[in-house]
């Protein structure tokens, strides 16, 4: 004779149901979050061909210019050191608000600077989104993409990357170009693109939706380490050696042609 199961049912809460479906790495989350990518590396380098029109509006020499940008280098530097460790522990979501309202505020006053001190801010918290997502955004991104897309997640996020870091010269210089004025028209729409990408952050599972555990199996979403501590190190100062030297020359040479003109 059958018998009824009379034990109780495992019942998620509903929080939980939501990390859940969340937490489910797909292709699209995996765009989004190549998008924190791009639009952070769109600021890092769309102020490069406004510095004539900052020194002209501001009086500021070379070696000034060279003071400006060292404090994105200080912040950078200083942001890689830290946030990977911490997003692996805190996970990404905490890590990368932070980074992106720091991004929107050197947007804000790059916007409406009116002193060689808000350009260093505004050069010095770039620094910080920028090492944020270096850290935290191109983790998340693999995160995202799952174990299945790791390959393609990689990709994406080096995509990203440099696809930010081309098109923000690009919509900067163009604009430029064009518009006797154009730092007020760049900066708004950098910042209806970091708006945006601050909003696919806040659609990122917590730290424990990326291991939320239903029915004894684990999910299949899993957090990719971001770096360890020796690894990060090195990966530090490997990009303070390779990379951060060609930005500054393209600056001083974007700032000698323009004052050149």
């Amino acid at each position: 004779m059958p018998t009824l199961d009379t034990s109780p049912a495992t019942v998620l809460p509903p929080s939980a149901c939501s990390d859940t479906q969340l937490s489910q790495p797909s292709p699209w989350r995996m765009w989004a979050a190549a998008w924190m990518v791009t639009a952070v590396f769109m600021l890092s380098n769309s102020p490069t061909p406004l510095y004539v029109h900052w020194q002209q509006q501001l009086g500021f020499s070379a070696g000034t210019l060279t003071v400006i940008f060292a404090a994105y280098i200080a912040g950078l530097l200083v942001t890689l050191l830290v946030a990977g460790q911490l997003s692996d522990r805190l996970g990404r979501k905490p890590i990368l608000i932070p980074g992106l309202l720091a991004a929107i505020v050197a947007c804000v006053l790059f916007a409406t600077a009116s002193s060689i001190v808000m350009l260093g801010i505004a050069r010095l918290l770039t620094g910080i989104a920028v090492g944020v997502i270096v850290s935290a955004g191109m983790a998340a991104v693999v995160d995202t993409g799952g174990s299945e897309r790791k390959r393609r997640a990689t990709l994406a996020a080096s995509v990203a990357m440099v696809f930010g870091a081309g098109l923000g010269p690009l919509l900067g210089g163009a604009m430029a170009q064009i518009l006797p004025q154009p730092v007020i028209p760049i900066f708004s729409i950098e910042l209806i693109i970091l708006v945006s990408a601050l909003i696919v952050a806040t659609t990122l599972p917590g730290h424990e939706g990326f291991r939320r555990v239903r029915g004894g199996q684990s999910s299949s979403y899993k957090t990719s380490p971001a770096y360890g501590a020796k690894s990060q190190t090195v990966a530090t100062l490997y990009w303070a050696s390779w990379f951060l030297p060609r930005v500054l020359r393209l600056h001083r040479s974007c700032f000698r042609l323009g004052h050149q003109c």
